[in-house]
């Protein structure tokens, strides 16, 4: 799968690593807690847990890649995020100026 994103050789979410903990995802989709629960508990991105730990929660950064790009979110009628999807918000310009 091509991950770069808006025209821009970056890959999407290039600064973030493979595994990312809900915090992560959080920040990555500018999104607040209610709706990143929305996302793991409805299944639209599938994520694993750790050893012991059944408290954290892990997330493959391909999974939210995927969803992004297949614009999953309408699952969950999440219009302002389609929106700022549509708008670009997600190319990573912030992290590069």
């Amino acid at each position: 799968m091509n991950n770069s994103f808006m025209g821009t050789n970056k890959p999407l979410f290039a600064d973030y690593p493979d595994v990312v903990t809900i915090k992560q995802m959080m920040e990555m989709l500018h999104i607040g807690r209610s709706t990143a629960d929305k996302l793991l508990n409805t299944g639209v991105i599938p994520y694993f847990k750790l050893g012991e730990s059944c408290r954290v929660r892990y997330i493959l950064k391909s999974e939210i890649i995927r969803m992004v790009v297949n614009k999953a979110f309408t699952t969950i009628g999440n219009n302002d995020i389609i929106n700022n999807i549509h708008n670009g918000c997600y190319n990573e310009r912030s992290n590069t100026e």
